[in-house]
């Protein structure tokens, strides 16, 4: 079918005009040159799912300008290839888990996408990630657990102080109504005294024995 005659001239430059299966041949030769020996990149995986014995996630990172995403394709011929490498290190592909990982970009012309077909892993830098993250959580664990240990140690001060204040309290409070009941203890006895001493002196006076003996003298 031929193109309907336009009545005004195109000013391209020479520029070439691609249909949609050109430029995604351009692009993917133009990947190749570039990257034709493949490339390691790292990210954090997103997304992970599995597909028959496929499996396709995206691999992103936050960046100053935002989070940034790459499409990954991992097919069955390599995930058979990396099974014994992954099984070793006691590895399993997941969301969150931080990875280096080997492949070559294709831009799919299907969906107009970039990806990665997936081909290689290095282990080193997930465990190390992952020690890493262990050593931060132990960290993080000890400064709670410093802080609690702290923090019940203040709580105890503070108690024992206010246990001492209260007994001291108590005990003012003990001394000064034992003080009082010492005085009236006394207050007794003395009052004891001075009557025995007044009963003393009225038995002599009554006595009727006392002139018969003053007699004597």
């Amino acid at each position: 079918m031929s193109q309907p005659a336009l009545d005004f001239e195109l000013d391209d430059d020479g520029v070439p005009t691609l249909s949609v299966g050109e430029l995604a041949e351009a692009i993917n030769g133009s990947l190749r040159r570039s990257f034709g020996d493949g490339l390691w990149v790292r990210g954090e995986i997103q997304g992970c799912n599995e597909r028959g014995p496929h499996a396709y996630f995206r691999l992103v990172e936050d960046t100053e300008d935002g989070k940034a995403s790459v499409n990954v394709q991992f097919f069955a011929p390599s995930r058979n290839r990396l099974k014994p490498l992954l099984m070793k290190h006691r590895l399993r592909l997941a969301d969150g888990l931080k990875v280096r990982i080997f492949g070559h970009l294709d831009f799919f012309a299907g969906s107009g996408q970039l990806g990665l077909k997936m081909s290689g892993i290095d282990p080193r830098f997930t465990l190390g990630d992952l020690a890493q993250q262990r050593t931060e959580v132990v960290r993080a664990a000890e400064q709670r657990a410093r802080g609690i240990s702290e923090a019940s140690e203040s709580d105890a001060r503070r108690l024992r102080h206010e246990t001492e204040d209260f007994l001291d309290q108590r005990l003012g409070s003990f001394e000064i109504l034992l003080d009082k009941l010492t005085k009236t203890v006394q207050a007794g006895r003395s009052r004891l005294a001075i009557g025995e001493h007044r009963d003393v002196e009225e038995v002599d006076d009554d006595d009727p024995t006392k002139a018969f003996f003053d007699q004597d003298r």
